[in-house]
């Protein structure tokens, strides 16, 4: 397919990314089922550049205004949305292509694929704009332009790590995630699975953290093999698969996953567990709930009970003192998640933050009661903010006299896995441990608190 029209392809599918309530990663799967006609590579390359583009939004959008304030004018060309302009200011300097293939593609982008016409020249001033010198003023303006992040989470992590590590975990943040899965081994062995991988050509490496991890090199859609229909592994990001290592769950036991969602962590539990015992699962989501059903079946998971928040709550508070674990898994602004979401980052605000602060304080003090004497609780996010984070964990602590704060690191340790040893919570970033962003608290109910 021609650049142009690969450009083209882009920038509609980017338009309804940006006009969705959806994952991006959601409608753009939408986005190509509609169009069978593109092969293999076309949607690799389209695919790269709606996320780069999204990776990159606050930058390209800069660039774009500067290159309108070259050209003389108040504000972008009237005759093409915005979007087309964001994919191409995308390709010449993130992706740093200015071949002639490219301008030539570029030209006939604009003068094909866009209503109206796009004056002579401004694709000159787009391709030689540099960023506003007031961006550039002061360390957090600078990061937060350069990689496309609001100012108010910059700022709190320069506070939290300097500016050193703030760019490199910003740098971090807006690449490709790795494809990572989750050795089950209800049916499987780490060897045993690589092993059959192997066999169908799909080459891995152990993982850095996780013992049950395996990392690919380059991605492929495994929903495709075997392997996967037989449950042998599931997907997920090696550092999420610590969390359920920091709830103990013992075989014979009752463990309650409190947040299950589409139940990732549950099916680990229910591993961890060898099947035996009484594992629970609650969400409010009753569509994720069927999902984790079918997950099970094929996983050859036990999980006794799934039960809806709204529909089940008698059920729910006959568990109250029973759990000997209970894991929440809160729903947050998930900026650890954003090399896979990257339009997360630019919908963050700390007013949104705030507001789930609030839910996640109820959520937890709610698990809580699940709790029985000498059980344990583990509070966890995949964000990196302390609002939704330790200051979670420590309000907790302050309501609830009956529990104390068991060190993460002490119980990952047993298993091997090393982390930061100057904070009894587990953050992990993913400059650092190369995993997703995770933050997670264990607490214990001490015998007779509440």
């Amino acid at each position: 397919m021609k650049k142009s029209s690969l450009l083209g392809h882009a920038a509609e599918a980017l338009s309804h990314i940006r006009g969705g309530h959806r994952p991006a990663d959601s409608i753009l799967a939408d986005f190509f089922r509609e169009r069978r006609y593109l092969g293999a590579r076309d949607r690799r390359e389209i695919a790269g550049m709606v996320f780069g583009t999204l990776r990159h939004m606050r930058l390209l959008d800069l660039l774009v205004h500067a290159a309108t304030a070259g050209f003389g004018t108040s504000s972008p060309p009237a005759g093409p949305p915005m979007t087309p302009l964001l994919v191409a200011a995308y390709v010449l300097h993130v992706e740093h292509d200015d071949t002639a293939e490219t301008s030539a593609g570029l030209t006939e982008y604009f003068s094909t694929c866009l209503s109206g016409e796009m004056p002579t020249g401004f694709l000159d001033a787009l391709k030689s704009a540099r960023l506003p010198e007031e961006t550039l003023d002061s360390p957090v303006s600078r990061i937060a332009a350069l990689h496309s992040f609001p100012d108010c989470l910059i700022r709190e992590w320069m506070m939290r790590m300097g500016p050193e590590d703030t760019e490199a975990l910003a740098v971090s943040l807006n690449q490709q995630a790795p494809l990572s899965l989750r050795v089950n081994t209800l049916k499987s062995t780490v060897d045993h699975c690589r092993q059959v991988l192997a066999a169908a050509g799909v080459q891995t490496e152990r993982g850095r953290c996780s013992p049950f991890a395996l990392i690919l090199p380059k991605r492929l859609a495994l929903d495709t093999l075997q392997a996967y229909r037989d449950g042998l592994f599931e997907m997920q990001d090696e550092g999420s698969q610590l969390l359920s290592l920091l709830v103990q769950p013992q075989p014979g036991t009752t463990v309650v996953d409190a947040c299950a969602g589409g139940g990732g962590k549950t099916l680990h539990l229910a591993a961890l567990m060898e099947n035996r015992g009484r594992l629970v699962a609650i969400d409010l989501d009753d569509r994720k709930l069927r999902n984790l059903q079918q997950r099970a079946e094929r996983a050859g998971a036990r999980v006794h009970m799934i039960l809806s928040a709204h529909r089940d709550e008698a059920r729910i508070a006959r568990l109250c003192d029973k759990a000997h674990a209970v894991l929440v898994d809160a729903p947050c602004s998930a900026l650890g998640t954003v090399r896979r979401n990257p339009s997360l980052k630019m919908a963050y605000t700390e007013e949104r933050s705030t507001q789930l602060s609030t839910i996640q304080t109820t959520l937890l003090d709610s698990a809580a009661r699940l709790v029985m004497p000498g059980g344990r609780l583990v509070y966890s996010t995949c964000t990196l903010v302390q609002k939704e984070n330790e200051e979670v964990a420590s309000r907790f602590l302050d309501r609830n006299p009956g529990f104390v704060l068991q060190p993460a690191y002490e119980i990952l340790s047993r298993w091997g896995i090393v982390v930061d040893r100057s904070s009894p919570y587990l953050q992990l970033y993913p400059h650092r441990s190369g995993t997703d962003g995770f933050f997670a608290a264990v607490f214990l109910r001490e015998e007779g608190g509440r």
